[in-house]
């Protein structure tokens, strides 16, 4: 993960703890969703720029004279598709949340997830023959 990506998870995982959720299987989930938003923050600071270019709007002219949207507007649509359809999947919406919350007990405290999987990693005998 990236530094910026690393600090998207560690926040989710806070937020996961602090609500007391359970989230130690959800690291697959959690890696695409820290890799799809900081792509998404990226497509949308594009967009940006290009309105500021355009005077306010995202549509330019193709070279065939065709007025049509920056591609960066479908690249920031699309990740933020990506991202509702993620989100809760890892109870990362005020929905998801309140549908488990309203299924489980109250779950014990949990460690940081990041770690416990390098820790894990590092037990794995094949990580020992490396």
């Amino acid at each position: 993960m990236s530094p910026r990506e690393r600090k998207v998870w560690d926040y989710i995982c806070e937020c996961l703890r602090e609500a007391g959720l359970e989230h130690i299987t959800c690291g697959l989930t959690i890696s695409i969703i820290c890799r799809t938003y900081v792509r998404w923050i990226d497509a949308e600071l594009k967009l940006s720029e290009v309105e500021e270019k355009q005077g306010g709007t995202y549509f330019v002219k193709s070279p065939n004279g065709y007025e049509q949207p920056h591609q960066a507007f479908h690249v920031a649509r699309n990740l933020k598709g990506e991202l509702l359809k993620w989100l809760p999947e890892s109870c990362l919406t005020l929905p998801s949340v309140a549908a488990v919350k309203a299924k489980l007990p109250d779950l014990a405290p949990q460690d940081d997830l990041f770690d416990s999987a390098v820790g894990h990693a590092r037990n794995h005998p094949s990580a020992a023959s490396g």
